[in-house]
């Protein structure tokens, strides 16, 4: 097995180079106080055969329970864990090496702390090409009604103040057709209309006037 010695490790960390691996940590942004918490490191860009170590800073209170590790070419009996405090004040660095195969994966449990408060980590990786690190944050704290999150258990039919109610649904209206007014006869319409019929009325008069005419005639006959 290939392993890390201290001395190039600690040029790496001052060189603070760029690395094609990254390590992503998979937490609860929020766990209970007192609960049971799962972390998993996960490495990708490993170059397989190689030389690697990752190392989780950690605050002191927390006491991992348990841990395994996969993607590695060695077992977990083989590969190499230590212990031992942080330069930062109140935090202990766990670290793992061993040579990677595939894209080695941490995951320890540990208990939360019983005060609220949030908890800060520190992951760091070196491979062949150099070394970085990652920090993040977990928050402990009980879900509260009235604390302004919506979270955990909470919905808007049990704490209306965290989750509110979304409103209800606008209405939705049926268009209405809007009534069509008969077009009014234009004036040259109506202007043909008016002649049309004096028209009939003069020809109407004409014609009886005529025929008017013609009984008497008839009789002398």
């Amino acid at each position: 097995m290939r392993k890390l010695i201290i001395l190039p490790m600690i040029l790496l960390i001052t060189m603070g180079f760029v690395l094609a691996a990254s390590v992503s940590r998979n937490v609860p942004s929020r766990v209970d106080p007192g609960s049971e918490v799962t972390v998993t490191l996960s490495m990708s860009g490993a170059n397989a055969g190689e030389g690697t170590a990752i190392e989780d800073t950690i605050p002191s209170n927390i006491k991992i329970k348990s841990w395994d590790i996969s993607g590695t070419e060695e077992a977990k009996d083989a590969v190499s864990y230590v212990t031992k405090p942080s330069k930062k004040e109140g935090f202990t660095r766990h670290s793992w090496s061993f040579t990677a195969a595939g894209s080695p994966s941490i995951t320890y449990k540990f208990d939360a702390p019983s005060t609220e408060g949030g908890l800060a980590f520190d992951v760091r990786w070196v491979t062949s090409d150099g070394f970085s690190h990652q920090e993040s944050t977990l928050d402990v704290r009980a879900v509260r009604c009235g604390d302004g999150r919506c979270e955990g258990s909470e919905n808007s039919d049990n704490c209306v103040a965290d989750c509110p109610k979304p409103p209800p649904p606008a209405p939705t209206t049926t268009p209405t057709e809007t009534p069509t007014t008969p077009e009014a006869p234009s004036a040259s319409n109506t202007m043909w209309v008016i002649l049309a019929v004096v028209a009939i009325i003069i020809i109407g008069a004409l014609v009886y006037k005529g025929q008017a005419k013609k009984k008497p005639a008839e009789k002398k006959e």
